[in-house]
């Protein structure tokens, strides 16, 4: 199922509202457009900088980290554990740029979309003859609400290898010659990609997709915890960030409320329920998830194809394929890992082998 980022916001704020409402003494303060800029974990406080540019201390009972892969709040947890927690990071394979616009018109609105494109290398050979060699590039749409008319849109990830770079693309300096090489590499779109998306991509810097893996999402004595991307983040490499997200998200508030005089238990028992599923999620979207090996790649392919037909026609003999378990089931990530453990765990050992992240 595909939701929009601000209507999936717009209904967590209103069941937020509801749940509150009626709760006079304890009603919280919600504050938008400010940010965490430093956590004193020792004095329970939190300094956030405004949208003015104000900054202000507040104290905390629990601080949970909420705030990405780059987070503050994981930065203080950690300097607080003084090495007690492990923690590890490297970026994903792939640099990008966002562009956002209307869905081209070849494409369905309300679908998500992915293409690889090739722009023809323009250099010359000797004697003057082209290159026969393109830059290979990829486009990821996905439909996007506008948050100012309402309007369908899309938003599209522009996506390459930094290995091999397209370096006629990022050598364009002017909108125009940056829409002529991205629709000349997708014809298929038919000039679908705008001048303005041309402008976005120049004036953005490349972003690379990290990954993240910690032993322990919490450190009681300075009462913080972390959950979705700054706990566990896999680069949008399973599709699954969300998801896990609202996990670690229902999972601490109904500890929490169960364990409202024992704060301590609840964290604890955060992380004893929610590393687990992390850690199987790092496996299942990254570690194990791309054989690097060519032989295993081509028997994962063809192990993928044979349950995805078997599972078609007898399902109760044939399961389906593990991509299948993860986007189109609730079975918790260490039961997808514990029933394709028998091909993952090869996969996963291959590619340790060949340096793919595995965490600390």
């Amino acid at each position: 199922m595909l939701i929009n980022r601000a209507d999936l916001c717009a209904a967590l704020l209103e069941g937020f509202d509801a749940r509150i409402e009626d709760n006079e003494e304890r009603k919280p303060l919600l504050k938008f457009e400010s940010r965490c800029v430093s956590v004193d974990s020792n004095a329970r406080l939190v300094v956030l900088q405004n949208e003015d540019g104000s900054q202000e201390s507040v104290s905390y009972d629990v601080l949970i980290g909420a705030d990405g892969v780059n987070s503050q709040v994981r930065e203080a947890m950690l300097t607080a554990a003084a090495g007690s927690v492990q923690f590890a990071e490297a970026p994903l394979n792939g640099t990008l740029k966002t562009i956002h616009q209307k869905m081209p018109a070849y494409l369905d609105p309300v679908s998500v979309h992915a293409m690889g494109g090739a722009i023809p290398d323009q250099t010359l050979q000797e004697g003057g003859k082209p290159k026969k060699t393109s830059e290979r590039v990829g486009l990821f749409w996905v439909p996007e609400r506008n948050s100012t008319t309402g309007e369908q849109e899309a938003c599209a990830l522009i996506n390459w290898d930094a290995a091999t770079a397209p370096t006629t693309l990022l050598a364009a300096t002017t909108p125009e010659q940056v829409q002529t090489i991205l629709n000349s590499a997708f014809p298929q779109l038919e000039g679908g990609i705008t001048l303005d998306s041309a402008q976005q991509f120049l004036s953005q810097k490349a972003s690379v997709n990290f990954v993240n893996k910690l032993s322990v999402y919490h450190h009681s004595p300075s009462r913080i915890c972390v959950l979705g991307d700054a706990a566990h983040c896999t680069g949008g490499a399973s599709g699954q960030g969300c998801n896990s997200a609202l996990e670690d998200a229902a999972t601490i508030a109904e500890l929490l409320d169960e364990n409202v005089l024992n704060i301590d238990e609840a964290l604890a028992e955060f992380s004893k329920m929610r590393v687990k599923q992390g850690h199987a999620l790092l496996d299942l979207a990254v570690t194990a998830n791309s054989p690097k090996s060519p032989v295993l790649r081509v028997v994962y392919l063809l192990l993928n194809g044979l349950e995805g037909l078997g599972h078609k026609f007898i399902p109760f003999l044939v399961p389906p394929p593990t991509q299948n378990l993860l986007t189109q089931t609730d079975l918790p990530f260490t039961e997808i890992y514990r029933r394709k453990a028998w091909i993952l765990d090869v996969i996963k050992k291959s590619n340790t082998d060949r340096g793919v992240f595995n965490g600390y």
